[in-house]
């Protein structure tokens, strides 16, 4: 009975010690990663977490530690402006050996640097086959890897002691993120890609399907582009990420006088467009949906919050804008000041917050789509060509330049067909019939109702000259007449004089291609 039990107790005392020569030795294991899709913008992207699996039983013995190096640097801020990193918010143990080991008072990870998150031993801890470490809710600076095109993260270890505990990994380096670009843009239509307004006859509503609109079209260019901020929640609780995805819309270039309205949030295709899945953006609380432009070109911006998304799928928003004078009166349309010219309203799409402000998550890097030119507010410009001149020797010619857009009389007031009255001036540019440079003069202010007659010899830059003059006057239907005579200064008076009508060039514009210009009078 006694040798009997001396066997026992040495089989066991062989048991264990065959179970101590198992678990005496270091751990080696198969790494793998989810690799998400990243906003190439972004700051503070979500990386996918990253799962090392024990291949074997074994032993990392205290002192040792685990090192993750990300290839940008990790943005996990808090309100503290230091990179939260914890075992409890970023490292998760999984295996019924391995979970009640994986408490604080044996594994702590820290950030090292700006790019590594050590993961410690303060003691021992056995590992079972099977058994993982998922390392997750990690926050990194995407915008840095641009031109690589991927995020990756790269496992090392160090054991205390490397002979008889070595720490191992299959495949060391694994790719957490891959970059592209958030959003895509389009405006308005191919078939009008500028929206053109004039001052004189300037929209005062904002009639759905009128021409005082412009439209931008956003997509998504990867399913989880625009988050809402719940969803950027669930991306890193711990976190308390501030906002979701914000997409701003800025104008540039808007005259005073003039009001933009903005969708409280829209959704639609445009007519030469397939349908496609509906994004929700919302006008953002602190975005007035209406905005009158006091100062002439000051910026304007509105922010949509990404209040619905599928990151299941890519998504597309349509925004349509009007522009409408700022106004109380209910006449429509209306006239705004002379700009002296034309200016033109471009728009710039971007995804915000841009700010370096390390609590705010999420965060870009400044990333404007643009500036785009949406529309072209111009003066009701005249254009008004002269084909021949003179003012040589004896011969003079004389020119008379009618304002008709004060036509009530002609057209019946505020008849559609007639002109809104504007007062104005005229600048002629001669071109002389030998070449050589052009002359220009500016005539005085001819109101509406009016006409100024006038000597061209006697108006700067054009005594003794010949040549065509292109006259553009800043308001709408002028109309020129030109007299020529010979005989100034001689006592026997002119024996030749040819007078015609100037024509009128339609909308100033040159045509394209092989066109012949279109006149009229």
């Amino acid at each position: 009975m006694k040798r009997m039990t001396m066997k026992f107790m040495a089989l066991a005392l062989l048991m264990v010690a065959s179970s101590a020569a198992v678990y005496a030795q270091g751990v080696a294991f198969n790494a793998t990663s989810l690799n998400k899709g990243m906003r190439q913008e972004g700051i503070t992207e979500s990386a996918g977490e990253i799962t090392l699996t024990a291949i074997n039983n074994g032993t990392v013995l205290i002192g040792s530690s685990i090192d993750v190096v990300y290839s940008v640097a990790v943005t996990n801020n808090s309100t503290a402006s230091t990179a939260n990193i914890s075992r409890s918010n970023n490292v998760f143990c999984a295996g019924a050996g391995l979970a009640p080991q994986c408490i604080d008072a044996n594994i702590v990870a820290t950030l090292t640097g700006s790019n590594t998150i050590r993961i410690s031993f303060l003691n021992s801890v056995t590992f079972i086959a099977n058994e993982q470490i998922t390392i997750s809710r990690v926050r990194v600076n995407a915008s840095a890897a641009v031109g690589v095109g991927v995020v990756t993260a790269t496992m090392s270890g160090t054991s205390a002691n490397p002979a008889t505990n070595p720490i191992t990994f299959t495949d060391s380096q694994r790719p957490v993120g891959v970059l592209n670009p958030t959003i895509a843009v389009r405006y308005n239509s191919s078939t009008t890609p500028v929206t053109f307004l004039q001052t004189c006859i300037f929209p005062n509503d904002t009639v759905a399907n009128a021409a005082n609109r412009f439209r931008v079209r956003i997509d998504e260019v990867f399913p989880a582009a625009l988050t809402t901020l719940a969803q950027e929640v669930n991306s890193s609780t711990f976190l308390a990420p501030i906002n979701g995805t914000i997409v701003r819309v800025t104008l540039a270039g808007v005259p005073a006088g003039v009001t933009v309205t903005a969708p409280a949030a829209q959704t639609g295709t445009l007519p030469d467009d397939v349908t496609a899945t509906l994004l929700t953006l919302t006008l953002a609380g602190t975005s007035a949906a209406v905005v009158d432009q006091t100062t002439a070109g000051a910026p304007i911006s509105f922010d949509y919050l990404t209040t619905a998304s599928d990151t299941s799928q890519v998504e597309r928003v349509l925004l349509t804008f009007f522009f409408k004078a700022t106004t109380t009166s209910s006449t429509n349309p209306i006239a705004l000041p002379s700009l002296g010219g034309s200016v033109n309203v471009q728009a710039t799409v971007s995804v915000q917050p841009v700010t370096t402000t390390d609590s705010t998550i999420v965060r870009f890097v400044p990333n404007g789509i643009g500036p785009t030119t949406v529309a072209t507010v111009s003066d009701c410009n005249t254009r008004i060509l002269m084909t021949w001149v003179a003012t040589v020797a004896d011969v003079e010619t004389g020119i008379a330049i009618a304002n008709t857009s004060s036509d009530d009389a002609a057209f019946g007031s505020g008849s559609s067909s007639g002109a809104t009255s504007q007062n104005g001036t005229c600048t002629m540019t001669g071109y002389p019939s030998a070449g050589g440079t052009p002359v220009s003069f500016t005539t005085a202010t001819i109101n509406a109702g009016s006409t100024l007659p006038f000597l061209l010899s006697t108006t700067t830059g054009f005594s003794n000259f010949t040549g065509y003059v292109l006259t553009v006057c800043n308001f709408q239907v002028a109309h020129a007449f030109t007299f020529i005579t010979n005989g100034r200064g001689v006592v026997t008076g002119p024996t030749l004089a040819q007078g015609y009508i100037a024509n009128v060039i339609p909308g100033g514009t040159r045509p394209a291609g092989g066109a012949t210009e279109s006149l009229g009078n």
